[in-house]
C-alpha cells in the first residue's frame, strides 16, 4: 500500500509541474514527522498521541496513513530516508543531474526499501 500511494502522491505531482526540490522537500517532511512520531512512541506514547503532539501539525487527511505507515517504519530506518532525501536535494541543486529522473529513481529506491 505504501508504494502505491507514494507513487500516486508523486506522479499527480509531476502532472502539476511542481519542482523535483518541491517533491523531494515534500517527501523530507513526511519522513521526519514519521521519525518524530516513530521516538515519541518508543518513549511510551500511543500513535494517536505522538501524532497529536506533531508541530506543525499533519494535515487532517494524512493522519490516518501517517498513523499505518508508523506500525511499518522504525525511527531508525526514517532517518536514514531523511539523510538520503537531503542528499538527494543536494545533487539535483548541483545541476549535474536530470532533475526529475534523478528525483524519480531516489523516491523508487525508498519505495523499494519500504518494510512490508
Amino acid at each position: 500500500e505504501f508504494v502505491e500511494t507514494f507513487a500516486l502522491e508523486v506522479k499527480k505531482a509531476w502532472h502539476e509541474d511542481v519542482n523535483a526540490i518541491m517533491i523531494v522537500r515534500g517527501c523530507q517532511g513526511y519522513f521526519q514527522q514519521l521519525w518524530l512520531a516513530g521516538y515519541a512512541m518508543v518513549s511510551g506514547q500511543t500513535a494517536q498521541s505522538a501524532i497529536r503532539n506533531l508541530r506543525p501539525p499533519p494535515h487532517f487527511k494524512i493522519q490516518d496513513r501517517l498513523q499505518l505507515h508508523l506500525q511499518r517504519w522504525r525511527p531508525h530506518l526514517t532517518i536514514e530516508i531523511v539523510n538520503r532525501l537531503q542528499d538527494v536535494e543536494l545533487q539535483i541543486k548541483s545541476d549535474r543531474v536530470d532533475s526529475q529522473v534523478f528525483a524519480a529513481q531516489s523516491l523508487l529506491g525508498i519505495c523499494l526499501r519500504a518494510p512490508r
